[in-house]
């Protein structure tokens, strides 16, 4: 049986993705011939002890250069360890707090020797222009939190100052408690 090899995302792809959450992942191959079945997941993004699977719906085809991208939205990833259990936001959000590893599947290049390369990868982030600077500021995707005290963060994934991390399997991060 065939093996599948990936292509590993740069350190800037990797870390707290939160303000990706509900996005897309862009980039460029040159498709080939049809190769591996689709037991294989296209794209496999891991973190925090978590590993979710995407499958995509496009098939590969001619020899030519095709815009691919992945969606961060968890309704079109599977739990790795369970291939038929859709993951939950809980789950996408958790991956995305702190992403350690993000691969993309390579295809054989269209010569039948070595692999297609992948390029010009562009993770969409959320943002708000502040027009009197022109700066863009990083917002979520999804919600902007109101974060109990002890936490901060744009999902309240980080302790404030003057408060620990004491893990919990109740709660994905842990639950942030005072110092003594």
């Amino acid at each position: 049986m065939a093996s599948a090899y990936y292509f590993s995302l740069p350190s800037m792809y990797l870390g707290n993705l939160l303000n990706s959450y509900g996005s897309r992942l862009h980039y460029q191959t040159l498709s080939a011939a049809p190769t591996l079945p689709f037991s294989y997941p296209d794209a496999v993004i891991s973190g925090n002890n978590v590993t979710l699977v995407y499958y995509a719906t496009y098939g590969y085809g001619q020899a030519v250069r095709q815009n691919r991208s992945v969606p961060l939205d968890p309704n079109e990833w599977y739990l790795a360890a369970e291939k038929r259990i859709t993951a939950t936001r809980q789950h996408m959000m958790v991956v995305l707090q702190n992403t350690t590893r993000f691969l993309i599947r390579a295809v054989p290049h269209s010569s039948g020797t070595g692999l297609a390369p992948a390029s010009r990868f562009m993770l969409d982030t959320a943002g708000r222009l502040d027009p009197a600077s022109g700066v863009i500021e990083r917002v979520s995707s999804v919600e902007e939190c109101q974060c109990p005290r002890g936490y901060t963060g744009s999902s309240c994934e980080t302790c404030e100052v003057g408060f620990y991390r004491k893990s919990s399997p109740r709660f994905p991060y842990g639950q942030c408690l005072p110092n003594s």
